[in-house]
């Protein structure tokens, strides 16, 4: 989500992927929420969490809306997204690329599966109704 807000509010980003060795590192360890990622490092501090990062990107942008009710809608997905949707396909998505910390079965597969397009079928309809 953050890479997605970055490129439509036109920030680049630099991307580093960081493996658990240097996760705990004494320089990672030291920063703020260490072990917390993804995490934004910019001048004007360092952030983590999808949401803050996205909102903090999409600030001064038209991707943040200046009524108070549309700021709150887009909050509301966005904890919907880490409530509902996050949750639910995580250990499928981390399975499909290979990095979950465990083997997960393929019924526990279907069941992340079919709630991600569940929660894409949601998505698609609050889209075309706004």
């Amino acid at each position: 989500m953050c890479m997605v807000v970055a490129a439509a509010a036109g920030v680049e980003l630099e991307v580093k992927v960081v493996d658990y060795a240097t996760k705990a590192s004494p320089e990672h360890m030291a920063m703020e929420m260490p072990g917390k990622y993804p995490k934004l490092v910019c001048k004007d501090g360092t952030l983590t969490e999808c949401s803050a990062i996205a909102k903090y990107l999409a600030h001064g942008t038209s991707l943040m809306p200046e009524c108070p009710l549309q700021r709150a809608k887009m909050d509301q997905w966005l904890l919907w997204q880490e409530g509902t949707v996050g949750p639910a396909s995580y250990n499928a998505l981390m399975a499909v690329f290979g990095m979950g910390y465990k083997p997960i079965t393929g019924d526990e597969f279907k069941t992340a599966e079919k709630a991600l397009k569940d929660a894409v079928k949601a998505l698609n309809s609050a889209v075309a109704e706004n």
